[in-house]
């Protein structure tokens, strides 16, 4: 249940404080210029502790991209992969370009831009890769960005999901039956 009181600040402002205890859970408060605004944050910030989507401290937060491929790498999810090899290496990458990056930070669009980037640029054999090969790239990262979502509870969405696959050529080939 939430306690909200009304409280003067060192300078002599009235502000309401917002005080959540939950059996179970650390105790959440905040504090706020109207008795409204605190009411209203009290009741969404109680269902999001119930519901399990409410976090709790600010370490969620400095959890970065490169965090997540280490911690990955270590807990062996790859000794269950088809091909653990080319997923390290298309996670490699995402490490070099992305991961400083918080993974809060993560969106949909800078993983458009970062696909973009990585189809325009060069292979060592100095051509752009196929379309088929960005897709393995990108579904290797919703792999990672999955397992922190589902596994460790990172992050609340994989910003990887809704991302529409690139079309690839099949060189003029066609099944018939």
């Amino acid at each position: 249940m939430a306690t909200i009181t009304q409280r003067k600040n060192k300078n002599g402002t009235k502000v309401w404080r917002a005080i959540i205890r939950l059996k179970g859970y650390p105790t959440v408060c905040d504090h706020f210029d109207r008795k409204q605004e605190a009411q209203d944050w009290a009741n969404e910030t109680e269902w999001q502790i119930k519901l399990g989507r409410y976090k709790f401290g600010k370490e969620d937060q400095k959890k970065t991209l490169s965090d997540l491929i280490d911690r990955y790498f270590s807990d062996g999810v790859l000794d269950h992969h088809k091909s653990p090899k080319d997923a390290k290496r298309h996670l490699e990458y995402f490490r070099s370009s992305l991961g400083s990056y918080a993974l809060t930070y993560l969106t949909p669009e800078l993983l458009l831009s970062e696909r973009k980037k990585l189809q325009e640029t060069p292979t060592y054999r100095g051509e752009k890769r196929n379309p088929a090969t960005v897709n393995r790239y990108m579904s290797s990262l919703s792999g990672a960005l999955c397992y922190a979502c589902r596994n460790l509870r990172w992050i609340d969405e994989n910003p990887c999901s809704n991302h529409k696959t690139k079309p690839c050529s099949f060189h003029g080939r066609k099944t018939e039956p």
